[in-house]
């Protein structure tokens, strides 16, 4: 009997050591997971840090929603009226462009997306300077307009913000040219943009606040 319950007295040790260091893993691996996402949030904000202007200040925003639907692409960020954000600050991710403000609530706000049909960002290609304007296509990807047939434009060509109408900054990068279509009966060429940014992998942006806005 004192072998049987000294056996029994061992397993149960065993257990309670496997039930501790399953507790420990559980815990390691949310530690690691909560510096891996403020690794990526310093990265990015160093990256926009580098090109930022002396009027504007950069907030950090976790995403804490998508929109659903079929024809709209915009987030949901967990800052609001409180932290100093208004409707049309701009919004980054690193050294590209996510989108602009489009409601405020006070510690909530709805980010427009640069692939929603509605988003217009007046644009021009890096290297000719050759300008258009970005809309999004309710998808991954978005179509440079207003481009003349005449103008050259190759796949891989990038694309910045142009900063005509004052709401985005000057040269913020937008994404790169995939395909080019032209008719001779058009006017515009037919252009397709892939965004720099993959907005279903990222978990933070930063909101560009204009000081000038906010005193």
């Amino acid at each position: 009997f004192k072998k049987i319950a000294s056996v029994m007295e061992c397993a149960d040790e065993k257990e309670e050591l496997r039930e501790k260091v399953f507790y420990l893993q559980n815990k390691i691996v949310k530690q690691q997971n909560i510096i891996n996402t403020l690794i990526k949030k310093l990265e990015a904000v160093s990256e926009f840090r580098k090109n930022i202007d002396d009027k504007e200040k950069a907030l950090v925003a976790d995403i804490i929603g998508h929109d659903t639907s079929n024809f709209r692409r915009s987030i949901i960020i967990n800052v609001g009226k409180k932290q100093g954000v208004s409707v049309d600050d701009v919004v980054v991710f690193g050294s590209a462009l996510a989108g602009r403000v489009s409601a405020v609530g006070n510690s909530l706000s709805r980010v427009k997306l640069i692939t929603d049909p509605s988003s217009n960002v007046p644009s021009r290609l890096l290297k000719s300077r050759v300008q258009g304007i970005v809309q999004g296509k309710a998808q991954k990807t978005c179509v440079m307009k207003y481009v003349p047939r005449q103008e050259t434009v190759k796949e891989g060509d990038n694309v910045v913000s142009s900063g005509i109408e004052g709401i985005f900054p000057k040269s913020v990068y937008i994404g790169h040219i995939i395909e080019v279509e032209e008719s001779g009966t058009k006017l515009f060429k037919d252009i397709k943009l892939e965004p720099r940014i993959d907005f279903s992998k990222i978990e933070h942006v930063s909101v560009i606040r204009k000081i000038l806005n906010h005193q």
